[in-house]
């Protein structure tokens, strides 16, 4: 069995927070075994907890389990990505990251995923969200098809259907109903030439990922309010990014579901960025790499 999922071509990464909240963190492991539960591919886990903090995962929850103690508490999603990256068994061609809170609902994605990254260097794994409503599973199926939904932004710019400006406003998400975020794949040959961008310690990664695969860099530079030294720094992972991508998106035809920890509409999508620009962030000089991995 340790030998077959080794040599498995694809793996899925994810990153978990093992934060003390007593109530937050009953949900959020719950969450995280009900998306394990439904994954059927290989798992890579990071779990990251400041110092002091106890680890929630155990090594049954993952085939292979990373778990970092101490750093800030801060935005480190892409950090511990880049962590899982390089951990990933050496015959894995292709891997997925997937939050830890989302379900994609045909079991057969995988296969789906190879296939598709065979003209592909980057896909995302749906091509439409469902938001579920507090209390509902990706098992009740009739009362999935009455929640709120999100188009997937490859499916968005694969049809045309991005008018331009569009990419520059925050909140894409809320105002036009694209989601950039959640569960993707690539090639694992993409990622290693240039690695996730990692500093944006306010979030939104996904969308740095996604505005750069398809030329549109500049436009989540204006859109987030970055400084001028973080547009620099984003600006140029972001050319080699998109040479590595060669404009070879696509998604897969499958839906996903967002298992519910909060509502939507608090997560600051549209006003984050405006209330940081006043620090003029600079990732050369505010950040660091810690000797245990951590920002």
């Amino acid at each position: 069995m340790e030998r077959a999922l080794k040599n498995s071509p694809l793996w899925v990464i994810t990153s978990y927070y093992a934060l003390d909240d007593p109530i937050g963190s009953q949900r959020r492991l719950a969450t995280f075994h009900k998306f394990r539960k439904r994954l059927n591919a290989p798992l890579l886990a990071i779990e990251f907890t400041p110092e002091g903090s106890a680890f929630h995962l155990e090594e049954k929850d993952a085939d292979l389990l990373i778990q970092i103690s101490g750093g800030d508490v801060l935005w480190q999603k892409e950090r511990l990505l880049n962590l899982a990256l390089e951990a990933l068994p050496q015959g894995c061609e292709y891997f997925a990251w997937v939050d830890c809170d989302v379900v994609i609902m045909k079991s057969n994605w995988p296969a789906a995923a190879q296939t598709a990254l065979q003209d592909s260097n980057l896909i995302q794994l749906f091509k439409e969200m469902r938001f579920l409503d507090e209390g509902v599973g990706p098992e009740d199926t009739e009362v999935i098809q009455e929640t709120q939904s999100f188009k997937s932004i490859a499916l968005a710019w694969s049809l045309g259907e991005i008018p331009e400006g569009a990419l520059e406003r925050p909140a894409i998400t809320v105002k036009y109903g694209w989601t950039p975020g959640f569960a993707w794949a690539a090639k694992r040959s993409v990622l290693e030439s240039t690695h996730f961008y990692e500093s944006l310690i306010m979030g939104g990664e996904d969308k740095a990922i996604f505005y750069a695969a398809c030329g549109e860099a500049q436009a989540l530079v204006t859109g987030s309010a970055m400084s001028s030294k973080q547009s620099m720094h984003y600006l140029e992972w972001a050319k080699n990014f998109s040479r590595a991508v060669d404009g070879k998106i696509g998604y897969l035809d499958n839906e996903a579901v967002h298992l519910w920890h909060g509502d939507i509409k608090f997560r600051g999508y549209d006003t984050r960025y405006f209330q940081f620009d006043k620090f003029n962030f600079d990732p050369e000089k505010d950040i660091k790499v810690g000797s245990n991995g951590a920002l």
